[in-house]
């Protein structure tokens, strides 16, 4: 028994691939994963076009004071803004990197069926940042507010101007070309403002660095600048009834005499 075991034959093993065979298996898997990064770079802006704004607005938010604040990394990363904005309800609906076309697709399939009390755009810094003139960016920020003005006729817009900054202080003069034309556009239109934000984040005509997180972006501190030249303009474009009404500390109504 033991001979007739010993005598049975030893399987043999696989051959190996050879180089050839693997280098053939390794290419395919580069052509798949360059074939799903193809299809992928094709297809996401059409998903994401279609998707709403980030913090999308519920029913119970029809107070009458929700503010949305629309734009770029500027507004996604703007962590201290229902402290800026007390009595507001604030909406932060940034996106990181966002050109102005990527707002306008984003914010034209939101839903409006809760209207704001007003909508504050920032962008146009990173179109600039990439390649287009200011009156390039300037005549997209227009173009995008003609498109909501007309699913929100009645609702007050601010355009906060492009802000100066120790990183993109060489396309300064292209920031300010955007800022000039859409302040000219914002007077000849009904409840459009521009916002000045420049002033009040230099010193001696630059940017002042302790404002900013890392040359771009603003500290709490900035943002609380910006805020204060935000919160101006409400004042000034805002209907009295809605500030009293969203003012964290509404006026007393004065004592008989």
């Amino acid at each position: 028994m033991a001979s007739a075991m010993s005598r049975r034959p030893i399987p043999a093993k696989p051959p190996r691939a050879g180089p050839l065979r693997t280098l053939g298996k390794l290419a395919f898997g580069v052509v798949v994963f360059a074939a799903i990064l193809v299809g992928w770079s094709y297809f996401r802006p059409k998903v994401i076009n279609r998707l709403q704004l980030p913090d999308s607005v519920a029913a119970g938010d029809a107070t009458g004071c929700a503010l949305w604040f629309v734009g770029s990394s500027s507004i996604a990363k703007w962590e201290t803004l229902e402290r800026d904005f007390p009595g507001w309800q604030t909406h932060r609906r940034g996106i990181d990197g966002a050109r102005i076309d990527d707002i306008e697709a984003r914010i034209l399939v939101t839903d409006s069926t809760v209207k704001p009390a007003g909508l504050v755009f920032y962008a146009g810094e990173n179109d600039i940042a990439n390649g287009a003139s200011g009156a390039e960016a300037a005549a997209a920020m227009l173009g995008m507010i003609d498109k909501v003005r007309t699913r929100l006729p009645t609702v007050p817009v601010f355009v906060i101007g492009i802000k100066p900054s120790p990183e993109r202080w060489p396309q300064r003069n292209e920031q300010l070309r955007y800022n000039t034309i859409v302040s000219r556009s914002a007077q000849r239109l009904a409840n459009v403002t521009l916002v000045p934000t420049g002033a009040t984040l230099m010193r001696e005509g630059v940017p002042i660095p302790a404002l900013y997180t890392d040359g771009v972006h603003l500290s709490a501190e900035g943002y609380s600048l910006w805020a204060q030249d935000i919160q101006r303009e409400l004042e000034r474009a805002m209907p009295r009834d809605r500030i009293a009404a969203c003012s964290p500390t509404p006026p007393r109504t004065p004592s008989p005499a």
